[in-house]
């Protein structure tokens, strides 16, 4: 989670198996870092797996600017929009 003083502005959503399912940052606050400090942190787990929806391209950027890699292309039941699935494997000198 990152935080300043009582605000929360950014978090990493965990899924089953303790994987990086997902990377949120407030909207405004978006461009100043606190997705790549946050992504940072994740790199303590094994596996990040974050969903993207195709048509974010800047989250897209960010995570391929990451080390992230897109998997493969589903559609998402709830919003029925095309999402990415990305992934980033741990490295062993991480």
């Amino acid at each position: 989670m990152y935080k300043e003083e009582s605000e929360i502005l950014g978090f990493i959503g965990l899924g089953e198996d303790n994987y990086t399912a997902g990377l949120f940052v407030d909207p405004g606050r978006q461009s100043e870092e606190i997705g790549r400090q946050l992504t940072g942190d994740g790199r303590r787990y094994d596996r990040s797996e974050p969903n993207v929806c195709v048509k974010n391209t800047p989250a897209v950027l960010f995570y391929l600017k990451n080390g992230f890699s897109a998997v493969n292309e589903t559609i998402n039941e709830e919003t029925k929009e095309p999402e990415y699935r990305m992934i980033r494997i741990k490295k062993e000198e991480e």
